[in-house]
């Protein structure tokens, strides 16, 4: 059996191949618009049960950091993040992938301020999901202990 499919996977799948480029040092437009896409990803997983819940399922669609963010800020407040790093890699996901008149070629500091951005959104969601798993453990513990004090008590009785 595979890997499960998350938008989590899709992400880290991206990160050690853009990891391996930037430890080259490569330079190119693929690395932003990929660097940009992982922070989505990232994002992504973050928000799509509560995109769910709210009914507000186009913000999966977006590729826009800044739309993300907002929306995070609004359903997820507890999500803690550094996003004067993260929201610089925003706008590559078009503008170095397709020619147009916003369109560029990116350098060396293009793909080391992306490179930040990604693991700093790696960094604040493996955080997020860490305190978030804890909590669904502490929670399921303390379930799993009344369950069974509940067992004990009906035990006695007899």
């Amino acid at each position: 059996m595979g890997e499960k499919v998350t938008y989590y996977s899709f992400a880290e799948n991206d990160y050690w191949f853009l990891k391996a480029n930037v430890e080259e040092k490569r330079v190119s437009n693929a690395m932003c618009a990929t660097a940009q896409n992982i922070c989505e990803k990232y994002l992504k997983e973050i928000i799509k049960d509560v995109a769910n819940v709210t009914g507000d399922t186009d913000i999966m669609k977006t590729h826009s950091l800044k739309r993300l963010k907002r929306f995070i800020e609004v359903h997820v407040p507890e999500f803690e993040c550094n996003w004067s790093v993260v929201v610089p890699a925003d706008g590559y996901y078009f503008s170095a992938r397709y020619p147009g008149e916003d369109s560029y070629f990116v350098n060396e500091e293009d793909v080391e301020e992306c490179w930040r951005a990604v693991q700093e959104t790696k960094r604040a969601t493996d955080s997020y999901l860490e305190r978030v798993n804890e909590k669904i453990r502490t929670e399921s513990e303390t379930l799993d202990l009344e369950r069974h004090k509940r067992t004990l008590k009906q035990r006695m009785k007899r």
